[in-house]
């Protein structure tokens, strides 16, 4: 059953809804209202984020109440993933491994293909990057923190450890409310204890998302695109390792053009993170 919403000249548009969009459509009528008041102001335009936090709340309510999750594999009822399917997804059997780009090395760990085979890790990647579902979030820290021990037998530190969420240009955040790489972060900071960092590296021009462009016009997409803030690296130790988050590493142009930044600075130690490789 398809439900028509019409939200008003605010968005010149009428929006069409189905199934569990309706609640997503339902909390994000917060920011909606806000819009309605200033017709001549347009969504991509605000100046104020969404309170996430706020939003994320009361949608997990109204989802709950409205559409109970299904699991994404078996359709159990009450949970995105079941226990039993969340057995299911195959980690990657070697994590850690290297980008290269122009004779330039990059290491990278990632726990995921994104191309899995059950296709799940496609799928929860994309509700959480477009719907930031607090679902999607539980599901993925049950998932990554039942195997904590292994991963972090995998890679020890013995150096303190700062998590930098891949930014976000305000326009892009205000659009989603949230950044992805942050929420990532702070599941990947119970693996590994650190400190999570989210304003030394900002995106200071407003581009295509990477996702719609080929390999070749990826890096071309982010050059010159981010600036690293000096006063915010006067407070960090730079002999920690500085550890790179994204959701998902393809051709690593995005890792690179930040890796460029903290070079300049003469930070040495630094290793690029994703839920998942492509």
């Amino acid at each position: 059953m398809n439900l028509h919403v019409d939200w008003g000249a605010a968005h010149n548009a009428p929006l069409s809804f189905s199934g569990g969009a309706l609640c997503a459509s339902i909390a994000s009528g917060v920011g909606a209202l806000t819009w309605s008041q200033s017709p001549r102001i347009r969504p991509t335009e605000r100046s104020t984020p969404i309170n996430h936090n706020k939003n994320m709340k009361i949608f997990s309510f109204l989802q709950k109440l409205l559409f109970p999750w299904r699991c994404l594999r078996c359709g159990k009822f009450d949970e995105i993933l079941c226990p039993i399917c969340r057995e299911k997804i195959e980690f990657l059997e070697f994590r850690y491994w290297c980008l290269f780009h122009k004779g330039q090395q990059l290491n990278a760990y990632s726990f995921f293909e994104y191309q899995e085979a059950s296709f799940l890790v496609q799928r929860l990647i994309k509700l959480l990057k477009y719907q930031s579902m607090e679902g999607i979030l539980e599901s993925l820290e049950k998932i990554l923190l039942s195997r904590k021990m292994i991963f972090r037998r995998d890679w020890g530190f013995n150096r303190p450890i700062y998590y930098l969420p891949v930014p976000l240009h305000r326009r892009r955040y205000c659009e989603r409310g949230f950044n992805q790489s942050l929420l990532l972060a702070k599941i990947f900071q119970k693996i590994w204890p650190g400190e999570i960092v989210e304003d030394l590296l900002v995106r200071n021009e407003y581009t295509i998302a990477q996702a719609s462009l080929n390999r070749e016009n990826r890096l071309d997409n982010l050059q010159g695109k981010f600036k690293l803030q000096a006063a915010s690296l006067r407070k960090l130790d730079k002999d920690a390792l500085f550890i790179i988050v994204d959701d998902v590493i393809t051709t690593g142009s995005t890792m690179f053009s930040l890796i460029e930044l903290l070079k300049t600075v003469e930070i040495k130690n630094y290793l690029a993170m994703s839920l998942a490789r492509d």
